[in-house]
């Protein structure tokens, strides 16, 4: 008995203008196809309704690595790099951090991008990605 990954089953958005929005603590799914272009990325938006910290759970299966990137209200215009997951289907804990301590910072209100993209060429993963 096998499994067939559908375009259904991909929840991200294609484009930051559509992005899918990720509410709190609910979980979401993605899928970079075999085949797709490496610049082919998958969106999502949360919108934080006041200044907090944020913790995203990161999980992903596939042959290679995936990059997550933030972009929202005083972050610069390339977006803010979060991290690089290797695909060993273990979940991966991040959360916005500065400086060379990753102490962890409060975001303020307002609407964030997620953009998740292939750390190489010919990547193919599934991912879930939630965040609280």
């Amino acid at each position: 008995i096998g499994a067939v990954l559908t375009a259904s089953n991909d929840q991200a958005g294609n484009s930051k203008k559509k992005a899918v929005t990720l509410k709190r603590k609910k979980k979401m799914t993605g899928i970079m196809f075999p085949g797709e272009k490496k610049s082919k990325a998958d969106w999502f938006k949360i919108k934080i309704t006041k200044k907090r910290i944020i913790n995203f759970s990161f999980e992903a299966y596939g042959n290679a690595g995936l990059k997550v990137y933030i972009y929202g209200p005083k972050i610069k215009k390339s977006g803010l790099y979060l991290n690089t997951y290797k695909n060993s289907g273990e979940t991966c804990h991040i959360g916005i951090t500065k400086g060379v301590s990753k102490t962890l910072y409060k975001l303020n209100a307002g609407t964030y991008y997620v953009k998740i993209v292939r750390a190489a060429a010919g990547n193919s993963a599934v991912y879930t990605l939630r965040w609280k």
